[in-house]
């Protein structure tokens, strides 16, 4: 899909084509087919608009034969391709920052739980609590946290996260989950803090106090905060 949207920047000028790498793709649309539908063959509909000098914009839409939507890319950014850049950058760094998008993982949609599919949301955990390497053995309530950090990091990769109490000396691990320390981490703020008497103690600033996540260990009543300074 996107290397056609090269063809329609390019008014199909052989002489004007160059190659995009995507760079970043804001919603993605991936509709089930029939299995007799496979192996069938259907157009792609392709929007592609200059954004800045080496880069554009583009919406793309696989159909079926029957003309229904089977996978839809809305916003993708793509940029040109410069070889040089990447040589330089190898030389630097060893190996470059970013990468072409060479494929795509499913995770299920934390966001779309329901008491109906409870089930399958145990199920998914649970089999990611079995899948983990022995040297990273670790207590079932661990791995379990880690496998939901790494649903919501997959959903939303710049949360904010706060640690409290006892799990903070788990921090490298869930961290290890996100991706910390990559080129793509999953995650844009990580905290953590101690409990005092059940009580939470802040003392950073104030622009930091909105989390998406966070992680409380068992406490004998409900936490009330003690100070935000």
């Amino acid at each position: 899909m996107l290397p056609v949207s090269n063809h329609v920047y390019s008014s199909r000028q052989p002489e004007d084509l160059k190659a995009y790498v995507p760079v970043f793709i804001p919603e993605c649309r991936i509709f089930p087919v029939k299995a007799e539908e496979c192996e069938s063959e259907g157009p792609i509909r392709v929007r592609s608009r200059k954004s800045g000098l080496p880069t554009q914009r583009i919406d793309s839409t696989l159909l079926s034969s029957n003309g229904f939507p089977i996978v839809e890319l809305k916003n993708a950014r793509v940029t040109l391709f410069n070889g040089r850049s990447a040589r330089n950058s190898q030389e630097l760094h060893g190996r470059p920052k970013r990468h072409p998008c060479l494929r795509v993982q499913w995770k299920p949609d934390i966001q779309r739980l329901a008491i109906d599919t409870k089930k399958q949301f145990a199920d998914y955990v649970a089999q990611y609590v079995r899948e983990q390497p022995l040297e990273h053995a670790s207590s079932d309530q661990i791995d379990a946290i880690g496998a939901v950090l790494d649903l919501i990091g997959h959903k939303n990769p710049r949360m904010h996260v706060l640690v409290l109490g006892e799990f903070t000396s788990f921090e490298e691990r869930w961290k290890g989950v996100l991706g910390d320390g990559t080129a793509f981490p999953r995650f844009r703020v990580w905290d953590n803090d101690s409990l005092e008497d059940d009580r939470l103690n802040c003392t950073r600033d104030a622009h930091a106090r909105s989390y998406d996540v966070i992680i409380l260990p068992t406490v004998s009543k409900p936490v009330v905060p003690l100070s935000f300074e």
